[in-house]
């Protein structure tokens, strides 16, 4: 694929194109819209110049300095998370190799993006050494396990989480992936679900807490809370 982007004055904007449809995008704007266009290679320029009366002139350049050729397909993408933990394929996001499902790669976005949310709010906040966190009706755990992942691998304090979740059969689901992934020797002694309603969850120590619904009331059961 070959990558064209666009400038414009408040934002970029990026486009991937096979090779056929790259030559039918430079043959649309030379020389309607660019008169002069710069091809730069490992071993020389190429500059195409064309005038007002459409006469085209082709000048090339060797190139004297060593130019290192970039050899990789694709770029390791930056995630908060990290799609290979076992946790997330128990949950459903991936495959056994840890490659995020095609019908949950939104699910996944979403939860990466709550994540970068809710860390730029803690950062402005002081902690003791332990942080003790709830997140209220925590449903299947996806951002359960995304805000713990991301701070016991960031953070430098000890992360206590705990999912309330007023339905038995998935808090029973999720401390069961709890356990397996304590099989596997990941670093999640300090997470757990409990089944409980907003309005009756009694902690004993709370430092941060979490709701984040899109149905009913239960996000403002948690604030009233």
């Amino acid at each position: 694929m070959y990558q064209f982007t666009y400038r414009f004055e408040r934002r970029d904007e990026t486009k991937n194109f096979t090779a056929s449809q790259m030559m039918e995008q430079v043959r649309s704007m030379v020389p309607e819209k660019f008169q002069n266009v710069s091809l730069f290679t490992i071993s020389e320029d190429v500059t195409l110049l064309v005038s007002k009366k459409g006469k085209p002139t082709l000048m090339c350049k060797a190139v004297k300095e060593q130019r290192e050729q970039d050899l990789s397909h694709d770029h390791e993408k930056q995630r908060l998370i990290d799609p290979t933990k076992p946790w997330w394929f128990l949950l459903g996001l991936t495959s056994r190799d840890g490659k995020v499902l095609a019908d949950m790669q939104h699910k996944f976005k979403q939860i990466c993006k709550y994540v970068e949310i809710v860390d730029g709010v803690m950062r402005q906040t002081k902690f003791d050494n332990e942080i003790h966190i709830a997140d209220m009706g925590a449903g299947k755990g996806y951002l359960t396990f995304a805000l713990y992942e991301y701070l016991t691998t960031h953070y430098d304090k000890k992360i206590v989480m705990e999912g309330v979740e007023i339905r038995p059969e998935l808090v029973v689901k999720i401390n069961d992936i709890i356990e397996k992934c304590k099989d596997t020797r990941q670093c999640v002694s300090t997470i757990h679900f409990v089944q409980n309603s907003i309005e009756e969850y009694k902690p004993s120590n709370l430092d941060v807490l979490i709701a984040l619904h899109a149905c009913d009331t239960a996000t403002d059961d948690a604030i009233l809370y």
